[in-house]
């Protein structure tokens, strides 16, 4: 259908079909969900293995569709695609295929992971650019600690877009600022890779270091001794107008300076 109508005369009926899609996809994973769950139905492994990989499939074929049909502004349905039930495997393609915008290469270049690609290179539209920018987050909220090496990708990603590349930075920030603030949330143990990540490029980020620290649950962080130690650096070596120096007394304003359950130093 997307196909079909691919014009913007159907722009509601298309909306309507990508909708669809999505309550699709959920059904789907629905009954994935309770199959798995069950205990009176034996799961032989091939089967089980068949059923992932169709369901990865059927995910990255909605996609496809919707990537394609960008002049009907559809990507409001990619952030909401159920990712939690997609292997790992699959969810790191169909990333690099959103990133890239190109869903014809070939399995052995997307294990390369060469995203050094701008999204903005992609003809994506403002608008669709948000809805992307929710789709990679909801994929890193997805995963846990197994994935952790794909989480801090998605995060390390996200900041590129919104805090250090020009080009995509002055109107994807404040997004991006609350998509990193809803996923470290979940992973405290991001903050700490986002102050390493940002600190060497802090002078590129610059007045927005601070911003972004302001939203990310500070109080959770448990920096280590090199961390202080820069923090102390940045406070007691550059200007007090510095982006340094404003950066370290936002992060030690925003710590936690109680005592944990042990009656230790947070």
């Amino acid at each position: 259908g997307l196909t079909t109508y691919d014009t913007e005369r159907y722009k509601q009926f298309a909306k309507r079909l990508g909708r669809l899609m999505k309550h699709t996809l959920f059904y789907v994973s629905d009954l994935i969900k309770l199959y798995h769950m069950s205990d009176e139905i034996y799961k032989d492994p091939d089967e089980c293995a068949r059923i992932q990989v169709e369901f990865d499939e059927l995910i990255i074929r909605s996609a496809h569709f919707i990537y394609e049909s960008k002049k009907l502004s559809l990507f409001q349905y990619l952030a909401d695609f159920p990712y939690e039930f997609m292997s790992s495997k699959s969810l790191w393609k169909l990333f690099y295929y959103l990133h890239a915008g190109d869903f014809k290469i070939i399995e052995e270049e997307v294990s390369k992971l060469n995203l050094n690609i701008s999204l903005n290179d992609n003809d994506i539209a403002t608008d669709d650019l948000f809805f992307l920018l929710h789709a990679f987050a909801r994929m890193a909220l997805a995963k846990g600690k197994d994935d952790w090496e794909f989480v801090l990708y998605i995060t390390q990603d996200l900041l590129n877009i919104g805090f250090i590349h020009e080009a995509t930075r002055d109107y994807c920030y404040n997004t991006v600022k609350d998509l990193i603030s809803n996923v470290t949330c979940k992973h405290p143990e991001l903050i700490a890779e986002i102050f390493n990540y940002l600190k060497g490029n802090l002078q590129q980020v610059g007045s927005l270091s601070s911003y972004l620290f302001k939203a990310l649950p500070i109080d959770k962080w448990r920096p280590k001794q090199e961390d202080l130690e820069t923090l102390a650096t940045w406070l007691l070596n550059f200007d007090f107008e510095s982006i340094e120096s404003t950066t370290a007394r936002t992060i030690f304003a925003y710590m936690n300076w109680n005592f944990d359950e042990n009656h230790q130093l947070f």
